[in-house]
């Protein structure tokens, strides 16, 4: 594919999403990117991700979340492609109401792969993890933060939230 016609997608996309974004409704298409820190007892990972989904009402979005993560735990490294349903609920603040408080959650799972070190393994070959099944874990989680309005097609978004069991984490990105 060109360089022109991929220019030209993104540029249909971001218009799509700004004329959207104008709308006094805030009903539609949404999309957004992230970067994410997370971590349980043992491991922790980075992320970067993409949602893709529809924005019911001022209020209320679901969308479908999938990326790329690395991380490490005490023998192990590994990498995996998560797959989530993202829920976000929008609380505007102010009289304004450009800004808003957001809580929501994640329900899914991650396909992972990983790689030993340590005795007994050479590091180099990757394998589906064997505390999985089949390469997928499950995972949950509930999340807190807050939703900026820098311009109007534009949505910075920060948050922090707590994995299912025991697992904290940190996430900025933005939305359109």
């Amino acid at each position: 594919m060109g360089m022109k016609r991929i220019f030209v997608i993104v540029a249909l996309l971001l218009w799509a999403c700004s004329a959207w974004a104008q709308a006094d409704e805030y009903r539609g298409f949404q999309c957004g990117v992230s970067a994410r820190m997370e971590g349980v007892i043992g491991s922790s990972w980075i992320s970067g991700n993409a949602t893709f989904g529809y924005r019911f009402n001022r209020g209320n979005y679901l969308g479908l979340m999938s990326g790329y993560l690395m991380g490490s735990g005490t023998e192990t490294q590994f990498r995996g492609i998560p797959v989530r349903l993202d829920y976000i609920n929008y609380i505007p603040l102010g009289a304004s109401r450009r800004h808003s408080f957001i809580v929501g959650g994640e329900l899914g799972g991650n396909y992972m792969m990983g790689q030993r070190s340590g005795m007994g393994y050479d590091g180099s070959e990757w394998t589906i993890e064997p505390t999985s099944w089949k390469g997928f874990e499950p995972y949950a989680c509930a999340k807190a933060g807050f939703d900026f309005n820098i311009a109007d097609f534009t949505h910075l978004q920060l948050a922090a939230f707590w994995l299912f069991p025991l697992g904290l984490g940190v996430t900025a990105g933005f939305t359109f």
